[in-house]
């Protein structure tokens, strides 16, 4: 599929989408400036922090375009699994600079992950990916060089090391309604993660409590067919406000909410599921780690996604754990 970014982004209304208030929600604890994560992070709960000097480079989507220019890419269409577009780094971000909703006409719903796909962030952008380690909270724990992340003591040699970021994320705005799928389906990650906003942007996320899991999974097995060995490891669902009103009135479980703008942080525990729609078109920034507190449930995601037919593990756990105790 190629299509010109350029003429979906034409095609969009440019009203503002406003945020619906939901009942099947409770909101996602807030800290104001400065995060110490030796206090917060042994509750291994998700947490957002607001207020902290951010980052000062332009991440910008014009600023990106520049930096990046005619590199090819692959754009995802959030609608329509497996849909993919060829374009340009250029053209995307050229065509996210006025946009705040979806393209009702066509349902197209761009996105860009995993950039860069081919290299470290560091290897394509040595300023941009410094800039963002400066502005990582915690860095302790989050950094590329924090002692307390894990997976920093896999050599630097060594053949099969992940690549756990920082990674870009830019999508196009979603509807928040019945009908759409949002801009990254209900997932779990396979380590700790950490989540900028890089845009003038905005973006709501459902989190649930790593606790909550198996009563979501129950859930999402007798809603949704055909989802394989794992419905959260599957990633093919977005719960819409219909599905969580459901969710909360047969199991009692709610997600932590989040309405996340420019320059907000979101940490994430491994083992939480969580799903994101873009309110406005977003350019976010993201990394994972590996704390000594969330070991265990490292371990468990790690067995998961072996065992699911949809997912793959490529954290090597049992490897890192060798490394980070030699």
């Amino acid at each position: 599929m190629v299509r010109d970014v350029a003429k979906i982004a034409s095609e969009l209304p440019t009203e503002e989408a406003h945020l619906p208030l939901h009942g099947s929600s409770r909101e996602l604890p807030v800290v104001a400036g400065a995060l110490d994560l030796d206090t917060v992070w042994p509750n291994s709960s998700p947490i957002a922090l607001r207020g902290t000097p951010g980052l000062q480079l332009d991440w910008s989507p014009s600023g990106l375009a520049d930096a990046f220019g005619d590199d090819a890419c692959i754009l995802e269409d959030c609608e329509v699994p497996g849909q993919r577009m060829k374009t340009t780094i250029r053209s995307f971000f050229e065509g996210l600079v006025t946009l705040n909703s979806g393209d009702e006409t066509s349902g197209s719903i761009l996105k860009l992950k995993d950039y860069p796909p081919d290299m470290t962030f560091k290897e394509k952008s040595p300023n941009l990916a410094r800039d963002f380690q400066i502005a990582l909270p915690g860095p302790l724990y989050t950094s590329d060089e924090g002692p307390l992340n894990l997976a920093n003591f896999f050599p630097t040699n060594y053949l099969y090391k992940p690549d756990l970021g920082p990674k870009m994320y830019a999508a196009m705005a979603s509807r928040q309604d019945d009908i759409h799928h949002g801009s990254t389906r209900l997932h779990m990650d396979m380590a700790d993660a950490v989540n900028i906003m890089a845009s003038n942007g905005r973006a709501l996320w459902h989190i649930f409590a790593s606790e909550d899991s198996q009563q979501l999974r129950k859930f999402m097995t007798h809603r949704f067919k055909g989802l394989g060995h794992d419905p959260i490891h599957a990633q093919q669902v977005y719960l819409t406000p219909c599905d969580l009103d459901a969710l909360k009135a047969e199991t009692g479980v709610v997600p932590f909410t989040f309405e996340q703008l420019q320059g907000d942080v979101v940490f994430i525990p491994t083992g939480c599921a969580h799903q994101v729609s873009n309110i406005t078109a977003c350019i976010k920034i993201a990394v994972d780690f590996v704390s000594p507190q969330n070991l265990a449930r490292c371990s468990c995601v790690a067995q998961e996604l072996r065992a699911s037919q949809a997912a793959s593990e490529c954290l090597e756990f049992t490897n890192l754990l060798i490394h980070a105790w030699m």
